[in-house]
Order: C-alpha cells, then sequence, then structure tokens
C-alpha cells in the first residue's frame, strides 16, 4: 500500500495546522509574531535524510523525539549550527558563541521542540484518530549519518521518512530546519491505513 498524492495533501494539510499551532504557542512565549508553514510533504527514503542534511559527514544539531502508541518510531528536527544559534537569538533572545559550543548551549532549543513535535503530533493524531505519544526531546551535535543511526539501532530496518520542509515568517522568518517523522514499516502501515480510513 502506498500512500498517494492525495494523502501527502492531507499529511501537509495535518502539518499546517500543526505548524499553525507551534506558531502561537511560541509567539506567546516568546511575545513575538512568529508564522510557521509546511509548503513541501513528501515521501523520502531513509538514505536520502542524509543528503537532505547537508551530506552524511555534515555536523548538525539533531533533535530526536521518540513517537510511541499507535505509531512507534522517531521524529527528527535537525538544522545547520548557525541555523540553531539564529533560533535561540531570534526566538530566546540568546547569543551562542561561533567556537566552543556544546549542547548544554543550545538547551532552551528543547523547548522549541517540545512545541514544534507535541502540536504536530497532536494534529495528526486528534484527525486520524490515534494515539501518539512523544518522549523528551533528545539533543546532539553530531554528523548526520551519527544521528540518523539512532532510530536505526532501536528499531532495525527502517523504510520510508515523511519529510517537511518548515519555514518561518513574521519576525522569525529568518530561521531554517528541517522536520523528518520516521515511522517503524509497521506504523508506517498503520499511517496509510488511517489516511484511507481503512483501521
Amino acid at each position: 500500500m502506498e500512500i498517494s498524492e492525495i494523502d501527502l495533501d492531507m499529511l501537509k494539510e495535518v502539518a499546517n495546522i500543526g505548524a499553525g499551532n507551534a506558531a502561537s504557542a511560541l509567539s506567546e512565549m516568546t511575545g513575538q509574531a512568529i508564522d510557521i508553514s509546511v509548503p513541501k510533504c513528501e515521501m523520502i527514503s531513509y538514505a536520502e535524510i542524509a543528503e537532505r542534511m547537508g551530506g552524511a559527514d555534515n555536523v548538525i544539531l539533531g533533535m530526536l523525539v521518540q513517537m510511541s502508541g499507535d505509531i512507534d518510531g522517531y521524529i527528527l528536527l535537525a538544522q545547520e549550527l548557525e541555523d540553531a544559534r539564529n533560533t535561540l537569538r531570534i526566538l530566546l533572545g540568546q547569543e551562542i558563541p561561533q567556537q566552543d559550543f556544546e549542547v548544554p548551549d543550545y538547551e532552551a532549543m528543547r523547548e522549541v521542540c517540545n512545541i514544534m513535535v507535541s502540536t504536530y503530533l497532536s494534529a495528526i493524531a486528534s484527525m486520524m484518530q490515534l494515539t501518539i505519544m512523544p518522549s523528551v526531546p533528545e539533543m546532539t551535535i553530531d554528523m548526520a549519518m551519527a544521528i540518523m543511526n539512532v532510530p536505526v539501532l532501536v528499531y532495525g530496518e527502517l523504510e520510508s521518512v515523511l519529510f517537511l520542509r518548515t519555514e518561518f515568517g513574521g519576525d522569525a522568518k529568518s530561521i531554517k530546519g528541517n522536520f523528518f517523522m520516521m515511522p517503524t514499516l509497521e506504523s508506517l502501515e498503520t499511517l496509510k491505513k488511517a489516511l484511507t480510513g481503512s483501521l
């Protein structure tokens, strides 16, 4: 059972609802006018994630959230380090030095990740009548390939990944980031059935 273009359009609409809710929450938290949209939604292979993150050896800030319930797997929010510094500067008024950065310097990103992931999963769970529970985000600064290996070590083979390109607007218009939803093979089938109403 393949995810069709119609299904992807539905997932994109769900993602935009979640993004709108996340934008409202971030606006309230920061006191700034923030917009978030999802202009692109596509299914890619697991191997393509590294390419979307600038290459397997590219060092990034990765925030991994494990999903459980009706859908098992991981969500990955990935940013170039400069983009992560920019996010903190714009959203939270914190400056991160160009050199000697460490994971604790980005701790405030955990709350941004929590808001974005929880609102997205809430939207998809509500629309598709699924139960999806997110874990507390785990942050790391490492090569893209090393971060990608974590879900495989936990679940084994992963096949298809839902890639959502997020765009920020308003006071946060220069923020960039990538959002990957990586369900297990069994959970991908559950997601497909939910999309077609055959659960």
